[in-house]
């Protein structure tokens, strides 16, 4: 099931950790990404990516879904 974004965000030197759910389960998922990502695509570029991510099952050991710039092209 995709992302449901939450429109919470918390900005670090090292990137976005924007908060969403699971849309089947409700389940927090946390998505990083680089600040470069964001200005260069967007962020629901972003989020579309991420969505993707997740439905593919490509997770972090911690159930996080990592976005990085070269997958937003």
């Amino acid at each position: 099931m995709p992302l449901n974004f939450t429109g919470k965000r918390v900005e670090s030197p090292d990137g976005v950790s924007i908060q969403a759910t699971d849309a089947a389960t409700g389940k927090p998922v946390v998505v990083k990404s680089s600040h470069m990502a964001i200005q260069d695509y967007g962020m629901s570029r972003v989020e579309k990516v991420a969505s993707d991510k997740y439905d593919k099952g490509k997770t972090q050991s911690d159930g996080s879904v990592r976005v990085h710039t070269d997958e937003c092209s």
